[in-house]
């Protein structure tokens, strides 16, 4: 565990070392004048903001993780996909099957499962998924009659496991991921405090004689910068985290 638990930065985990990034760019192309105010803004000094920039970067968003959290969201999505064509084959059978089998689509569970997928809604897509095997296990005889052979049957059930299975593991790598970097907060916090330090500087130094820069060492500008793009994205299900303290580096 590195130090204090406790959270001092406004931004997501994995936003704080994007925006660290920012200010080093603009540090170093500053240098010069921060030099000048301080020797302690050195070569050095952005050379060593840099390296605990990627050390955080690595312990937020780890490559082999982050990887594996992809392959796996992409598994569950194409496992939703034939979910859903496999549901409308199934809708057709119950139509076919009419007053033997006295449910209705939704009562069956195939509309809210559908509905589940098309908002990508993983939890509710397995829980809609439970009742429409139940009811296919109910009815599996005039089903089988209309067509429905035990193949498709036990493709649903396989759908519905290797659905688990997945979201189990996803589950679990963004946990453990989330349990890393809660123990090693304080690695973060110190790179917050260092980054708002050079802000805190910057302002001072550009506040007047070059307001346009100021921007460049104001957080709350940073984070508009990098989330603006990816309003219009759908939020991956995953860990999403807020912060605290939301005028701490203003």
């Amino acid at each position: 565990m590195n130090g204090d638990t406790n959270r001092k930065f406004n931004c997501r985990n994995e936003e704080l070392p994007v925006i660290c990034g920012f200010v080093a760019d603009s540090l170093n192309r500053d240098l010069a004048d921060f030099s000048q105010f301080s020797p302690k803004y050195s070569e050095t000094y952005v050379s060593d903001f840099r390296s605990a920039i990627d050390a955080v970067t690595e312990l937020v968003t780890p490559r082999e993780e982050t990887l594996q959290v992809k392959l796996l969201t992409e598994q569950i999505y194409n496992l939703q996909s034939e979910l859903a064509d496999q549901l409308n084959r199934l809708q057709a059978y119950l139509d076919m099957a009419g007053k033997s089998i006295p449910l209705s689509a939704s009562d069956f569970g195939i509309l809210p499962c559908r509905r589940k997928i098309h908002q990508h809604e993983t939890e509710g897509v397995m829980q809609a998924l439970k009742l429409v095997m139940n009811n296919v296990a109910r009815y599996k005889t005039p089903l089988n009659e209309q067509g429905m052979s035990d193949e498709f049957e036990a493709r649903l059930q396989a759908i519905s496991s290797e659905l688990s299975t997945a979201v189990q593991k996803r589950y679990e790598l963004v946990s453990r991921r989330a349990e890393l970097v809660q123990d090693n907060m304080g690695e973060l916090n110190a790179l917050f405090e260092q980054m708002n330090l050079i802000c805190k500087t910057g302002k001072a130094l550009y506040k007047n004689n070059n307001p346009a820069k100021t921007k460049d060492y104001t957080f709350s500008h940073l984070l508009k910068q990098i989330r603006r793009p990816k309003a219009a994205e759908p939020q991956p299900d995953e860990n999403d985290e807020s912060g605290i303290n939301a005028e701490a580096a203003e």
